[in-house]
C-alpha cells in the first residue's frame, strides 16, 4: 500500500489538505450551526473515501489495498449517514466521528503492519493510524461535552489528522521518486548487459 500511496501521493496530500480545511472551519467558526457541521463532515467523509478508493483501485490488487478499500467504504457509510441525518445531535456526531476514526485508524495500523517489510516508511502510516484511532477513542468516549467544545475537538482532531497525512504524502512522494530513479538505473544497467551479450 505504501508504494501505491507513494505513486498517488497527490491524492493523499489533497485528502490531508481537505481534512485541515475541515478542522480549521470547525475551530474558526464556532457559531456554525451543528447541521452545517454535520453536512460538512458528510461531504468530507465522501471526498476522502473517493480519494481512498482511487488509490485502492489505481494499482494491482493486494491485501493492504483491500484495507484501503474498506477504509473508503467506511467513509462512504459515515458520509452518507451524516448527509441523510443532518439533524443529529452533537453527541451523535461525536459517536459517528469517533467510530469512523477508530475504523480508519485501525485499518491504517493494519496496513502499516502488513507493509512493514516493504520499506522504512510504514511506520508513518502506523503513526497516522494510531493518532486517528486515539483521537477517535477520545472523541467517542467524551460525548457529554458541549457543542462548542465538540466542534473544537473535532477541529483539532481533523487538523492533527490532516497534518500527519500531508507529511506522510510528501515523505512517500520522496520515497516513490527515489524508487523510480533506482528502477530506471537498474533497467538501464540490465539493458546494457543484454546489449553486450
Amino acid at each position: 500500500m505504501l508504494f501505491a500511496l507513494g505513486r498517488n501521493w497527490q491524492f493523499l496530500a489533497l485528502r490531508g489538505l481537505a481534512t485541515i480545511i475541515f478542522g480549521v472551519l470547525a475551530i474558526a467558526i464556532p457559531d456554525i450551526t451543528l447541521a452545517f457541521l454535520i453536512v460538512l463532515f458528510g461531504l468530507y467523509a465522501l471526498a476522502a473515501s473517493l480519494l481512498s478508493g482511487i488509490i485502492a483501485f489505481s494499482e494491482r490488487p493486494y491485501l493492504s489495498k483491500a484495507l484501503l478499500a474498506a477504509e473508503a467504504i467506511a467513509g462512504v457509510f459515515s458520509g452518507v449517514f451524516a448527509l441523510i441525518y443532518p439533524e443529529l445531535t452533537a453527541v451523535s456526531l461525536l459517536y459517528l466521528l469517533g467510530a469512523w476514526a477508530l475504523v480508519t485508524g485501525g485499518l491504517r495500523i493494519a496496513s502499516a503492519v502488513l507493509e512493514r517489510e516493504s520499506g522504512g516508511n510504514a511506520w508513518l502510516l502506523g503513526i497516522n493510524g494510531l493518532i486517528v484511532a486515539v483521537l477517535g477513542l477520545m472523541v467517542a468516549s467524551s460525548p457529554s461535552v458541549g457543542a462548542l467544545v465538540a466542534m473544537w475537538t473535532i477541529g483539532a482532531m481533523a487538523i492533527a489528522f490532516g497534518l500527519t497525512e500531508a507529511f506522510l504524502a510528501f515523505r512517500l512522494r520522496h520515497l516513490s521518486a527515489r524508487k523510480s530513479r533506482l528502477w530506471t538505473i537498474r533497467s538501464e544497467e540490465l539493458r546494457e548487459k543484454i546489449e553486450k551479450k
